[in-house]
């Protein structure tokens, strides 16, 4: 009898381990959207790959901005789980919006999500202002950058999870800076132009 109860619990902590593993295995990618993004925030397509998100997956325009996702590609990476968000707002001249500088002050606002923390990195001083944002909420790791060049602001929203064997867990902030490098260097070329 203990046997039997012996070999039916090693069986099902195999089926457990199993299913886990094709689990972590799969990947967690986007598919590509249709469309191409507004000329406003897209990024080359090497700068996309370098940072992990080379699939575009949707974007929205209003009066006031332009926004673009991107996402990993479906079956590139079962590892991790990335996407970028980047926002591009073209500051207007009128009474409610005196300067640029008041209007950078306005747009980069901390994350609403974790305990966001002010990161001062020496990789990212770009334009004329910039903030740059940490946090980490559930499983994702999120970095927001702002940045301010002549009268162009723009936000990068950088999300990643990595899959462990139990359960997914933030990815390491220090892994994800270089993919942020790499977008927001493509954004203030573009809005240098």
């Amino acid at each position: 009898m203990v046997t039997i109860v012996i070999a039916l619990v090693v069986l099902c902590a195999g089926a457990l381990v199993t299913l886990r593993l094709v689990e972590v295995n799969t990947d967690a990618g986007v598919e590509p959207a249709g469309g191409r993004p507004a000329k406003e925030c897209a990024v080359n397509s090497e700068a996309l790959d370098a940072a992990k998100v080379g699939v575009y997956s949707g974007g929205s325009q209003n009066e006031t901005s332009v926004k673009c996702d991107y996402g990993t590609r479906k079956g590139t990476d079962g590892a991790t789980l990335t996407t970028a968000i980047i926002e591009v707002k073209p500051v207007k001249r009128d009474s409610a919006t005196p300067d640029p500088d008041t209007a950078f002050d306005d747009f980069a606002r901390p994350p609403s999500s974790g305990s966001p923390q002010v990161l001062d990195d020496p990789r990212f001083k770009f334009g004329n202002q910039r903030k740059l944002y940490q946090t980490q909420y559930g499983e994702l790791t999120m970095l927001m950058l702002y940045v301010r060049t002549g009268s162009t602001l723009y936000r990068i929203e950088y999300t990643s999870s990595t899959k462990g064997f139990f359960s997914d867990s933030p990815t390491p902030a220090d892994k994800m800076k270089p993919g942020l490098e790499t977008l927001a260097r493509d954004m203030d070329k573009r809005a240098r132009r």
